[in-house]
């Protein structure tokens, strides 16, 4: 399928021509994980390949939406009330709309969360494991998060212990290598082990 504009609106079309989901919609954002966001008069859901609803229009849509609310791994954040949660590819909600922002959820690692305009660390039961103690902070990936403190990023392990000390003006992680850090003008390659 594909998704197409007619006139002001958007609906999906198969290969040959026909409407899979027809042309009443605002956006619909690209497939992942089988499922596209579908956004109409200010509130989004989800559709399959076959035009059909998986997840009903019932969460509030803004135009980032498009970005942050592509399913990923079978998981997407979601807003409602100006409050964001956790959502699964067939609809149950993982985590209610309780936090002012959340990171990419994965099954077995710790959710980045924020309240009160700071990140912490939430297990997948919403037992907060590491304070909010953090300007930003990514989600886990292989025991490791990333994260700024003040102005200045570092990496923490689950306990919320320094694997890096925040010294660094930017980090950004390469696949399974390590991390890209970034000081003054240098840029550096370190591993989990500084």
């Amino acid at each position: 399928v594909a998704s197409a504009k007619k006139d002001s609106l958007f609906g999906l079309l198969n290969k040959s021509g026909g409407e899979q989901l027809p042309f009443e919609y605002n956006q619909i954002g690209e497939f992942s994980s089988g499922l596209a966001l579908v956004a109409k008069d200010g509130k989004y859901g989800y559709v399959d390949r076959i035009g059909e609803f998986i997840i009903p229009l019932k969460y509030d849509y803004n135009s980032e939406a498009l970005v942050w609310g592509k399913m990923e791994n079978g998981y997407t954040k979601f807003l409602s009330k100006n409050k964001y949660g956790i959502v699964d590819s067939i609809g149950n909600e993982i985590f209610p709309a309780l936090f002012e922002d959340v990171g990419a959820f994965k099954i077995n690692d710790l959710v980045a969360v924020k309240k009160r305009g700071k990140w912490g660390y939430t297990n997948k039961s919403l037992k907060l494991m590491i304070p909010y103690d953090y300007n930003y902070g990514y989600s886990f990936s292989d025991g490791a998060a990333i994260v700024k403190a003040n102005s200045l990023w570092g990496i923490i392990n689950e306990k919320g212990k320094w694997l890096i000390e925040p010294n660094y003006s930017s980090i950004t992680r390469i696949d399974s290598i390590g991390f890209k850090v970034k000081s003054g003008d240098y840029y550096g390659v370190l591993n989990s082990s500084n």
